[in-house]
């Protein structure tokens, strides 16, 4: 079974470091740095209320994503270094904004938005 040769201990850990790092970003980038942006554009998002009494879905949904994306990593590249890992993060990155950005297509999100 491929899961055997996977070092599990340390996929539990990269799992847990990945979904914290998750949120971190999240919030510098969407609370920080683009938190202006959203509070111009407040018309296209929920109310702040609801927004935060959804909080915790945002939070459960940073653990699915982080096992996906540090079982990929042990599985495909198992002994690579920090370098292949930064790379493998841009594309997995550039995968993510590309299905973001289609789904624009179908929600009214401005421009601003999307090409800033």
């Amino acid at each position: 079974m491929i899961l055997i040769a996977m070092n599990i201990p340390h996929l539990i850990i990269s799992i847990i470091v990945l979904a914290i790092f998750f949120f971190i970003y999240d919030f510098l980038v969407h609370g920080v740095l683009l938190g202006k942006m959203y509070k111009e554009t407040e018309e296209f998002w929920r109310p702040e209320e609801e927004l935060m009494s959804r909080m915790r879905i945002q939070f459960v949904s940073y653990v699915p994503i982080a096992i996906g994306f540090a079982t990929i990593w042990a599985l495909a590249f198992p002994g690579k270094g920090v370098k292949c890992g930064v790379i493998y993060g841009f594309l997995i990155g550039l995968i993510s904004v590309g299905g973001l950005m289609i789904g624009t297509v179908f929600t009214p999100t401005p421009d601003q938005v999307i090409l800033p």
